[in-house]
């Protein structure tokens, strides 16, 4: 009770504005719960992607790795090795993206690495590109996951904090005031009732 019996003053205008600040708490709280919620539900959605996508990832690639090696087989490693060399190379962005206020990465392919190649080595490389195209995309997920956990964590902390220290000792403190108040109601209905008694008895 050290906050009611420290800081806390008994006036019905200390209690008013006390209990407006714990009703604004409090909505802040159900808020931060629905935001907890929310980024735990992501993060699942977010875990359930990155697990398809990494299973669908070791099937592309060991079908491109294939194609690859028939095609050193056909072409001969001189000739792959010299169509390889990139016209241009890969260009990516990253923007901020925002999901319940936790900015998290979004990647966007500005460039796709371009190559001049022969009918059997485009092939092969359509499959690498599809592989790189999802290495992005899992580096922006596991990204967004370990983001969105950090926020997890620091808003499950602040629910907590609310929820058993902060607005129970609030409401104590509300509480501690209303029984002020109704001491010294009493306190001063006793008072009256003794001064109209004695003024009865002088009157008679």
């Amino acid at each position: 009770m050290a906050l009611a019996m420290g800081r806390v003053k008994p006036t019905k205008g200390f209690l008013i504005e006390l209990k407006k600040r714990i009703a604004f708490i409090e909505e802040g709280y159900r808020l931060l719960k629905l935001k907890r919620e929310e980024l735990a539900k992501t993060i699942r959605s977010y875990l359930e992607f990155l697990e398809a996508k990494r299973a669908d990832f070791e099937t592309k690639i060991e079908k491109a790795l294939s194609e690859m090696r028939n095609a050193y087989a056909f072409l001969g490693s001189s000739e792959v090795e010299t169509q390889i060399n990139p016209l241009e190379m890969l260009t990516i962005q990253v923007y901020p993206k925002s999901v319940m206020g936790c900015l998290i990465p979004y990647v966007k392919e500005i460039n796709k690495v371009k190559v001049r190649l022969n009918p059997v080595l485009r092939s092969v490389a359509k499959k690498f590109e599809a592989l790189i195209d999802d290495l992005v995309k899992m580096a922006e997920i596991e990204s967004s996951i370990e983001r969105i956990a950090e926020e997890l964590g620091a808003t499950n902390r602040k629910v907590n904090a609310l929820e058993k220290y902060v607005i129970p000792e609030l409401k104590r403190s509300a509480k501690y005031i209303e029984d002020m108040l109704d001491e010294e109601m009493l306190e001063e209905v006793i008072r009256t009732k003794i001064v109209r008694n004695k003024l009865t008895g002088r009157r008679a």
